[in-house]
């Protein structure tokens, strides 16, 4: 807690040297709040419902700091990206947005794609008005608050009426290999108003496997009758802790669609709400994780359905080997007002050790009479009748191994509308397999 209260005060002193020009009380206000209600919380237990299957204390005892600013070239980056970065990119280095290495070239008239940190400088009344508003639940929850805290920077995306951004916003954020253990916490908002649409995607990569915490929130907003489809890949190195909070609010006939894709990290953490304001709405959450010798992956979901006539479809997968340990808890909330409610939740795990350990508990809590709302979970073995039969057919056991697991993955990724992107993540997973999973499996 020093080195947190340290970062806090170093961005409560910025904050009001910058206060007497663009008027951000209400920014020294929430911060303080956030931070006291953390402060007297504490870092969560496995005494908690939330938590009793993803110990942080580990993170808890590692003093983490601000990292030293350091100049990086976009070859190097390159080098570590799923996604080859295109005219429309924002790259952030150890939580700080870094224009060199950024361009916005090819947007649309209108669209406004910028860094969160200058706009607040600028006063903008944007963040005053949205910010923390998208998040529902997830605005108690305790690293959300510590992001609203000591926040660095992050994304702000803003497509106005009617306005179809064809080409995908992609944001970059790289922690780099320092000699002390390092945290970054960047806050992103995007705001798709009434009849537009946009394409987001989040990567995170890392030099170096040393310790390191990224703690990033975002919240999106679809008005009525737009689209968002969102993308976030996880691929840092095998000592970063990533702890994260997505939050969104779908109003009349709009349609959100999030991705998660974990490939790296020692332990992670997404938290995903998203809320129906307005009737006849679409959601779609697909999530993907694969993870081997002693990583953690955790996906938590909550769907509200607060509005009659919308639909939510939900799919996370995951693949574990070694001694990995992974969890799903998903909610689908429907409110008594909600009537019409169409709600399917699949949670499916596939263990590829003895050792490897799912936890998986998917739920409904249902108020309205008139739904039709589903909800399953699998966890299971590669089958050895569909691995005998393959092989009878010339294949060898990895060979065989690698198209049952790729095709167990193959629904997530055929979902992904950026064909570049989906390119990349068979690569990925195929890479996956062959270093980690496979080298894990009995």
């Amino acid at each position: 807690m020093t080195e947190i209260n340290d970062l806090f005060r170093q961005k409560l002193d910025a904050l009001e040297r910058a206060h007497a020009t663009n008027g951000s009380s209400w920014l020294l206000r929430a911060r303080r709040e956030a931070f006291g209600r953390f402060e007297a919380r504490g870092f969560p237990s496995l005494r908690e419902e939330a938590w009793k299957y993803t110990d942080v204390a580990p993170l808890a005892r590692i003093p983490f700091r601000r990292a030293e600013p350091v100049e990086v070239r976009l070859d190097e980056i390159e080098k570590l990206l799923l996604l080859d970065p295109k005219e429309i990119r924002l790259v952030f280095i150890d939580g700080r947005f870094d224009p060199a290495l950024s361009s916005m070239s090819e947007l649309p008239s209108g669209v406004r794609v910028e860094n969160l940190e200058s706009t607040l400088h600028s006063g903008d009344g944007v963040l005053r008005d949205e910010l923390g508003c998208h998040l529902g639940e997830l605005r108690t929850h305790p690293f959300a608050e510590l992001n609203t805290a000591v926040s660095d920077d992050g994304l702000l995306v803003v497509v106005p009426r009617g306005v179809v951004v064809e080409a995908p916003i992609h944001a970059i954020f790289v922690t780099t290999d320092q000699a002390e253990p390092t945290a970054s916490h960047p806050r992103s908002l995007i705001l798709v108003e009434e009849d537009a649409s946009a394409t987001i995607i989040e990567e995170y990569v890392s030099f170096g496997e040393g310790p390191r915490f990224t703690n990033p929130v975002l919240e999106c907003r679809v008005g009525d009758g737009g689209a968002l489809d969102h993308y976030r890949v996880v691929r840092e190195g095998e000592g970063t802790f990533h702890i994260s909070a997505i939050g969104g609010t779908i109003a009349r006939d709009a349609k959100l669609r999030s991705f998660s894709f974990v490939f790296g990290g020692r332990l992670v953490r997404n938290d995903v709400e998203v809320r129906f304001v307005g009737e006849n709405g679409e959601a779609t959450l697909n999530g993907l994780a694969v993870a081997g010798g002693e990583r953690h992956v955790d996906n938590h979901t909550r769907i509200v359905h607060s509005e009659p006539h919308c639909r939510s479809w939900e799919v996370y997968k995951t693949i574990l080997a070694d001694r990995a340990t992974g969890v799903f808890n998903g909610q689908i909330y429907v409110d008594p007002k909600a009537q019409k409610t169409d709600a399917k939740q699949t949670n499916q795990s596939l263990l590829l050790s003895r050792d490897a350990t799912m936890n998986s508990k998917p739920e409904l809590e249902i108020y309205a009479d008139d739904v039709r709302c589903t909800h399953g979970a699998t966890i299971g073995q590669l089958e050895e009748e569909a691995l005998f039969y393959l092989r009878s057919r010339g294949l060898g056991l990895e060979d065989a191994r690698n198209l049952l697991i790729l095709a167990f993955a193959s629904d997530i990724v055929a979902d992904v509308r950026v064909r570049v992107l989906e390119e990349r993540l068979k690569s990925e997973i195929f890479a996956q397999l062959s270093k980690e999973v496979l080298a894990g499996a009995s």
